[in-house]
Parts: structure tokens; C-alpha cells; sequence
């Protein structure tokens, strides 16, 4: 990796400001805001005001179909009278202030949670007049952003449900058609491809961009890194042979249950990637996460940046350099019996009541991280990992750790688990490559990780070392012979965004 360090060195801190936004640029960096998901954000103008960045997605337009659609948005509170919809006259003010600064400002309609979703492509044909009334160039007495008009709107669906896209899409297309200034539709689709949800809009309709979430799946960078489907899909399925593709990665290591890279790691994976005419830049969740998290003296936002300005020749700010950490993730859930490892005076040691506890297992690096004495840690408490060797602050419910164990700033809560039964490499069953089966179901088939998308089974590859898993779900995860505990490997379902 020297020469990886080498050459993000080669981005020399400039002074001035970025160009504007440039469509067929390889250097945008793309970042959702308004949840905070870091626990605080700054404004969108103080975001806007930063060097790194060229495209802020507002998050989450949460509520729509039929009646008056729901914003949610962390900063905002006020409603207008007598209606539930917000009224963020700041955050219009701060969407010109960044327009003005030469970026771009998308609303995201969608995210992880909400109620949302068309039962007929008429409605979805109606509600864009009222997205484009309510958000872009039309008029209305309820504008939430007042006579702020945002650049475009982005499709975060993650409700299972693809009824109606496309005629949104095509109808938007229809109001941009005579609109004085650009407008641009882009999609968050998760990377194993096709994508259960917005699978459909992203093979019948004109999208611009795929912000594609390269993180909490089998396909994050690391060995089943698959870009290449996706340049696949740009060239031969996308409507739009010029869809602009982005590398999505979590912020930071509390921004997603797996997927986080150190920045040596993600120029690695752009120097792959970037020669590809589709490939348009990064996208992080978000904000609050990117600009939160420093890495050698600047932020993990700035330092992709930085990247992006290295390998396509533009400005940068701060110079980065890092070790790289392999950080393609499984979840181990432990039973409340399971004590493991001999302990020494250089291990940590996690104690608290007995509950099921989700550990974060590093695959790319040695698959039995030995040397942990664990007492399962219930959701609801938080614990002190003491060790003479590195400290680790309060963990509730997760802690991602290598062979040698790392700090780590915040993490999210998992689920509690109820399962205690071991798991097993499965049977293949009556499931079978290409077959029929229903819903987001996983399976092991052939000792393949399987997905259900599109009422079809997809196989994949599980990465070295590992073996498919079946216990109450799917997931690629080490054999229970390499452990001394039983436990059983799960798939992160949930998508931050």
C-alpha cells in the first residue's frame, strides 16, 4: 500500500474554492443530512461553507402517497398552521446559500423508516405535481423551504415496494422539460444488484445517479467487491447510458453495521474503479458521520475528497495517509453461556448481564480473533472496555475488533437477539439457483449465500474462509469448528439510510 499513500500524498493542500458542481466530473463527493445520525450536525450552510462536498441530499421526505406527504428532518420543528408538514425557513436559506456556493441540494424521498409507497402509477403521476409544487418550480401557499427550489430528487426506497417509480420519474421528467435550470433524479440502491426496491425505476426509467450503498451487504469493497455489475448495468441495462455511479460508504464506523474503510483502502478501490466513464465519485451517510470522524488530522469527508481530487487531478485540501484496516464485517450473536479465550494482562475484558451480544468479526483479517473473554451485553447497557494495550470507550451492543483491538469513537445498538441454537454450514433444502421464492427471504444453496430478488434466487460466492450459514436467515460467516463458543453469524439487514 506504499504506493497507495504515495499517491493521496500527491493531494497538496490548495487554498480557494472547489469549482462548481460538474456533472461529468469524477471528483463529486456526495453526502446525505438532516438526520444526525452522528448525534449532532451542523448546518446545511455550515456544511456547504466546507471544501469537500459537491452534493447534499436532504433526508427523509418519509410520508407519501395519497394526501399531504411527512418531512423529517433533525434541525426542524415548526409546522405550518394547521397541518403537520414542516416549515424550515432556515434550511431554505441555507439551500441557496449552498447553490450559490456551486453545489448541489437533492431531497430524499424514502429511508430505512417511514410510511411511504403508490398503490397505482396514477398516484404516483399525481404526487409528483405535488413534490414539484411543494419542493421544485411550481407555487404553492405551503412551501417547506419557502421560495427555495432544490436541484432534484433522490429515490431511497427501502420499504420493498417498487409500484409507481417509474411514472413518478417520468412525470418529474416531464415538469424539468421546461424548467430555466437543471434538474436531476438519482436512486440509493443497495449493491447486491439488482436492487429488491428500486431495481425496477433503475431499469425503465432516466435516473442521473446511483449513490449505491456499498456497505452493510456480501458487497462492500474487500473480495466480493462488485462494481463491476454495476459498470455492467450502466453499459447494457440503465435507459441512461451516461448514469453517473457513486462508491457509497459509511462516514464512519457507527455510520453502518459493516463497510467502513480507512482511506488507503477506498483509494485503492477508486484507482480500480475510476477509469470507468460511469464513475462519478463517493457518497457518504452522512454528513454529521463524515465530517465528525478525523483521520490524521482531517475529516473522513475532506480526506475522500482529497481522494477524489488525487486521482482525478483536482483541487484538495489536507494531504491523507493511514493504515489500512480490512473491514468487510460479519455479526456474530453469542449466546448467554458462551464464556471464550484464556485471558492475559494485555486483553480486554467485556462484562455485564447476560443478554445476546452482536460483535462485529473482521473476515479480512485472521477469522478466529482470539484472545476475548465475553459476557454478553444486553441492549439497554452501556460498558467500559478496559486493556493495557489500546482503550476502548462505551460500547452498547456492538464493538467491531481486529486481531490486534482498535478504538473505536460510537456504535450503533443492535437488535436484541432471542436465538441460542447453533448454527450449521445449511442443506441446500427445496430451495435452488434461479428458483422461485417470495419477500427479502435468505437462504444457503449449493453452500452459496442466496437472495431473494424479484421473487428469484441469486446465488453468490461466500469470501475465503468462510461458509454459509443458516440460523433464522442467511449469512456467509466462519464455521463454528474455528471457534471455541458456539455462535451464530447474521446478515446486517438494516440500511442506515
Amino acid at each position: 500500500m506504499m504506493f497507495m499513500k504515495s499517491f493521496i500524498a500527491l493531494a497538496v493542500a490548495i487554498s480557494g474554492v472547489r469549482a462548481a458542481f460538474d456533472i461529468n466530473s469524477k471528483n463529486n463527493l456526495v453526502m446525505y443530512w438532516g438526520q444526525s445520525s452522528a448525534g449532532s450536525e451542523q448546518s446545511l450552510g455550515d456544511y456547504c461553507a466546507q471544501t469537500a462536498g459537491d452534493i447534499y441530499v436532504l433526508s427523509f421526505l418519509y410520508e407519501f402517497g395519497s394526501g399531504t406527504p411527512s418531512l423529517n428532518i433533525d434541525s426542524c420543528s415548526e409546522t405550518f398552521p394547521g397541518s403537520t408538514l414542516l416549515h424550515c425557513p432556515n434550511i431554505g436559506a441555507d439551500i441557496k446559500s449552498c447553490q450559490q456556493a456551486g453545489k448541489k441540494v437533492l431531497l430524499s424521498l424514502g429511508g430505512a423508516v417511514g410510511q411511504y409507497g403508490f398503490s397505482s402509477d396514477s398516484e404516483a403521476q399525481t404526487f409528483a405535481g405535488t413534490l414539484w409544487d411543494l419542493f421544485g418550480g411550481g407555487s404553492s401557499d405551503t412551501r417547506p423551504f419557502d421560495d427555495a427550489v432544490v436541484d432534484g430528487f433522490d429515490l431511497d426506497i427501502e420499504n420493498d415496494s417498487s409500484t409507481g417509480y417509474v411514472a413518478l420519474v417520468n412525470q418529474l421528467r416531464q415538469y424539468f422539460s421546461g424548467a430555466s435550470k437543471d434538474y436531476y433524479i438519482s436512486t440509493a440502491p443497495q449493491c447486491p444488484y439488482p436492487d429488491a426496491n428500486v431495481g425496477d425505476v433503475l431499469a425503465n426509467a432516466d435516473i442521473d445517479f446511483a449513490f449505491i450503498q456499498f456497505y452493510n451487504n456480501y458487497c462492500s469493497i474487500g473480495p466480493n467487491f462488485n462494481f463491476d455489475t454495476w459498470q455492467n448495468f450502466a453499459s447494457n441495462t440503465s435507459p441512461n447510458k451516461n448514469i453517473k455511479l457513486f462508491l457509497g460508504l459509511p462516514g464512519s464506523t457507527s455510520a453502518a453495521g459493516s463497510g467502513y474503510e480507512q482511506p488507503d483502502a477506498v483509494a485503492s478501490a477508486v484507482a480500480s474503479i475510476s477509469t470507468d466513464s460511469n464513475f462519478a465519485g463517493i457518497m457518504l451517510w452522512d454528513a454529521s458521520q463524515g465530517f465528525t470522524n478525523q483521520v490524521n488530522g482531517v475529516s473522513y469527508a475532506q480526506a475522500m475528497q482529497n481522494i477524489l481530487d488525487g486521482q482525478s487531478g483536482g483541487n484538495s485540501g489536507a494531504s491523507v495517509s493511514s493504515p489500512v484496516l480490512q473491514t468487510s464485517t460479519s455479526s456474530v450473536s453469542i449466546p448467554t453461556s458462551s464464556v471464550a479465550a484464556p485471558l492475559s494482562s494485555s486483553q480486554p475484558v467485556v462484562t455485564a448481564s447476560p443478554s445476546t451480544f452482536s460483535i462485529a468479526v473482521n473476515s479480512g483479517l485472521d477469522s478466529d480473533p482470539t484472545g476475548l473473554t465475553l459476557v454478553a451485553i444486553p441492549e439497554s447497557t452501556t460498558t467500559t472496555v478496559a486493556t493495557t494495550t489500546e482503550s476502548i470507550t462505551s460500547v452498547v451492543g456492538h464493538v467491531t475488533f481486529t486481531k490486534q483491538v482498535q478504538p473505536i469513537k460510537s456504535v450503533n445498538p443492535a437488535p436484541p437477539s432471542t436465538e441460542v441454537a447453533a448454527a450449521a454450514p445449511s442443506a441446500t433444502g427445496s430451495a435452488s439457483a434461479g428458483g422461485p421464492c417470495t419477500g427479502n427471504e435468505t437462504t444457503c444453496i449449493d453452500g452459496k449465500y442466496s437472495v431473494c430478488n424479484f421473487n428469484q434466487w441469486v446465488t453468490f460466492d461466500c469470501p475465503a474462509g468462510t461458509v454459509c450459514l443458516v440460523s433464522g436467515g442467511a449469512s456467509c460467516g466462519f464455521p463454528p469448528s474455528k471457534r471455541d463458543e458456539t455462535f451464530v453469524v447474521r446478515r446486517h439487514k438494516h440500511h442506515a439510510h
